[in-house]
């Protein structure tokens, strides 16, 4: 597996939360980027996707602020996350991969090409308003728009 930290430097302000209240609208994933975060983020996402061999990038995320939660504006009690750990993987078998783990610390988020174009179209998307990749109960992660 290749890591792309060493060829890539990280760069930006990225945001990975959870809001502790299960079972509505908002309890799953959340996503926020700076400027150069989603700069970065793109980048990244288009080294991925000219790797020949599955690729991985653990990203530090920053703690969330109250400016970044005001954005989604849920007004309830969060859980920062201290890295953001991306696995592609480039072969058709794994096209429509997507599983989100959660270590406590480290979110593994997994995915394959189609997934890759979708974390593409919503950070184009973000910039307008707050959409989401995969709408399936736990991984689900919400983008949002953020000057943070």
């Amino acid at each position: 597996m290749l890591d792309l930290i060493s060829h890539l430097p990280q760069r930006g302000s990225i945001y990975f939360w959870k809001y502790k209240t299960d079972g509505w609208l908002g309890s799953e994933w959340h996503f926020a980027a700076n400027e150069q975060g989603r700069k970065f983020f793109e980048e990244l996402l288009n080294r991925m996707e000219t790797a020949e061999t599955d690729c991985t990038f653990l990203i530090k995320t920053k703690a969330v602020t109250q400016k970044i939660l005001r954005v989604p504006d849920f007004n309830s009690p969060y859980e920062n996350r201290e890295g953001l750990k991306l696995t592609f993987s480039p072969f058709e078998s794994n096209y429509y991969e997507w599983s989100v783990g959660d270590n406590e610390y480290i979110v593994d988020i997994s995915f394959g090409k189609a997934i890759l174009r979708e974390w593409r179209r919503v950070l184009t998307e973000a910039q307008a308003v707050e959409t989401c990749i995969g709408l399936e109960d736990d991984h689900t992660v919400f983008v949002w728009k953020t000057d943070g």
